[in-house]
C-alpha cells in the first residue's frame, strides 16, 4: 500500500513539473526550432546581391524552359609595372568568360535588378579619370603622359582633324599609333588581350577605340574625345553624305532628314555603351521600336516603309525600355568624368586642343596647320537653310526623343568643359 502511494506521489510531481511555465516554453521552442531553421536557410539562399533585394528571377529561354541566370564576368585586378597603380585585365577566373567573348545566348535585361547587375559587372576599370577635375596633376601627371591614350572619335565632331593630327605627330615623334574602327575592333581587342599590352606608349584612334584600355594592362591608359551639339552634328553628317556620298553607302544619299535623324539616334550614347548591346537583342524591323510610344511607332513605321534600308532601329536606345534608358543614362552622366581624361567641345575647338596638349604634353597645336575639318561639305550652302534644317529637327518631338541621351551627354560635357577651363586658368 505504501509503495502504491509512493509511486502515485511521484507521478503527480512529474505531471506538475511538466505543467510549469518554463517547461512549457522549452517544449514549444523544441517544437518550432526545426521550422525556424528551415525558414532562415531558405531566406539566406534567396537573398540577392543588393540590400533589400529578393531572389533573382530565373530567365526563360526561347523554348519556355527555365534556365539559370547567365554568368557575370568579374575581371581580375592586378598590378602593372607602375606598382602603385591597380589596373584590370580582361582575363577573369577560369569559370568566367572575357567581356567580348561571351558564348551562348546573351541574357536579356528584364528588370531593374538585372540592369544594376549588368552595369556593375561591366564597369570599365582600367582608365585614368579626368585630369583637371578628378586627377592630381601635381602628383599623377606622368601617368597621363607616359601611359597609353585612346582618342574616341565621334562622327562629324572634328574627329578627322584630330586623327590626322595624331598620325602626323606620331610619325615625327616615333610614337606607335593604331586605328580602330567598328570593323576591326574585335580583332584588335583580341590581339591586345593575347599580348597583354604594347611594348611602348601607344596612341589609339578611331570610332572603335573605346574600351581598348581594358585590354592593354602594362601601362596606365586614358581616353579623350571631342563632342558636338547633337542637332548640329546631325545636320552636318546629313549634308556631308548628300554632297559627298563617296564616304557613305548608296542608300544613305537620297533620304529625308527625318529618316536620317531617326537612323542615327543618340550615336554617342550608343558608342559609350556598345559593349552592352548583346543584352538588348535586336528582333528585327517589325518590332525594333516596340518600347517607344504609340505615336513614335507610327512616325517610325512610315519612315521605315519608305526607307527600309536606312530606318532599321538598330540603335541601343531603341532596344531599351524607358527604365533601362534612364538607368544607363544616369550611370553615364555620373561617370563621364571618370571615363575621359579630358573632354573637348568642337564649339571651343582651339581651347580643347590646348587642354589635350596640357594633359599629354604633346604638340597637338603644331600639327593642326590652322585648318579644321568642320563644315567642309556645306561651305557653299546658304547658312539660313542650314539653320532652317536645325529648326525642323528641334520642332520634331520624335527626333528630339531619339536624340535625348546625346543631348544630356552634351549638356554634361559643357559643365565639365567649364570645370576644365577653371582648373587650367582660363576662367
Amino acid at each position: 500500500m505504501a509503495s502504491r502511494l509512493y509511486r502515485s506521489s511521484n507521478r503527480c510531481r512529474f505531471i506538475q513539473s511538466w505543467t510549469r511555465p518554463a517547461t512549457l516554453i522549452l517544449i514549444a521552442l523544441l517544437l518550432v526550432l526545426p521550422s525556424l531553421v528551415t525558414y532562415i536557410h531558405q531566406q539566406s539562399e534567396g537573398s540577392g546581391r543588393f540590400s533589400g533585394e529578393g531572389p533573382l528571377p530565373k530567365q526563360a529561354g526561347s523554348d519556355g524552359v527555365r534556365s539559370r541566370p547567365g554568368k557575370i564576368y568579374h575581371p581580375r585586378t592586378k598590378k602593372n609595372l607602375y606598382s602603385d597603380i591597380a589596373t584590370t585585365g580582361v582575363v577573369g577566373d577560369a569559370a568566367d568568360e572575357p567581356l567580348l567573348k561571351m558564348k551562348g545566348n546573351p541574357v536579356a535585361i528584364t528588370d531593374d535588378n538585372n540592369v544594376s547587375r549588368i552595369i556593375t559587372a561591366f564597369k570599365l576599370r582600367n582608365q585614368l579619370p579626368n585630369y583637371f577635375t578628378r586627377g592630381d596633376p601635381a602628383g599623377l601627371a606622368e601617368r597621363y603622359r607616359e601611359g597609353k591614350m585612346a582618342f574616341v572619335q565621334n562622327v562629324k565632331s572634328g574627329g578627322t582633324t584630330i586623327k590626322n593630327c595624331i598620325v602626323e605627330m606620331c610619325r615625327d615623334l616615333h610614337i606607335p599609333t593604331s586605328y580602330i574602327d567598328n570593323r576591326n575592333r574585335m580583332e584588335t581587342f583580341t590581339k591586345y588581350e593575347i599580348e597583354a599590352g604594347t611594348p611602348n606608349r601607344t596612341i589609339f584612334r578611331g570610332q572603335g577605340s573605346y574600351t581598348i584600355c581594358e585590354y592593354v594592362r602594362d601601362r596606365p591608359c586614358s581616353y579623350f574625345t571631342m563632342v558636338r551639339e547633337p542637332v548640329s552634328r546631325l545636320v552636318s553628317s546629313y549634308l556631308f553624305c548628300q554632297q559627298s556620298g563617296t564616304d557613305c553607302t548608296k542608300s544613305s544619299v537620297n533620304v529625308s532628314l527625318d529618316a536620317w535623324a531617326l537612323n542615327w539616334g543618340s550615336m554617342l550614347f550608343h558608342t559609350i555603351f556598345w559593349h552592352f548591346q548583346k543584352h538588348f537583342p535586336f528582333k528585327g524591323a517589325d518590332n525594333c521600336f516596340q518600347h517607344q510610344s504609340a505615336e513614335f511607332r507610327v512616325f517610325a513605321k512610315e519612315l521605315q516603309h519608305k526607307y527600309p534600308s536606312i530606318v532599321t532601329g538598330n540603335r541601343l536606345g531603341y532596344r531599351m525600355t524607358y527604365r533601362e534608358r534612364q538607368a544607363f543614362l544616369s550611370y553615364c552622366l555620373e561617370n563621364l568624368e571618370n571615363r575621359f581624361a579630358v573632354i573637348g567641345l568642337i564649339e571651343e575647338f582651339n581651347t580643347s586642343v590646348d587642354l589635350y596638349q596640357e594633359v599629354y604634353r604633346l604638340p597637338f597645336r603644331d600639327y593642326l596647320h590652322g585648318a579644321k575639318n568642320i563644315g567642309r561639305a556645306k561651305q557653299e550652302m546658304d547658312p539660313s537653310k542650314i539653320n532652317k534644317m536645325k529648326e525642323e529637327i528641334r520642332a520634331n518631338p520624335f527626333i528630339m526623343e531619339a536624340l535625348y541621351e546625346d543631348i544630356k551627354i552634351y549638356e554634361k560635357a559643357q559643365e565639365i568643359m567649364k570645370l576644365q577651363k577653371q582648373a587650367f586658368g582660363l576662367v
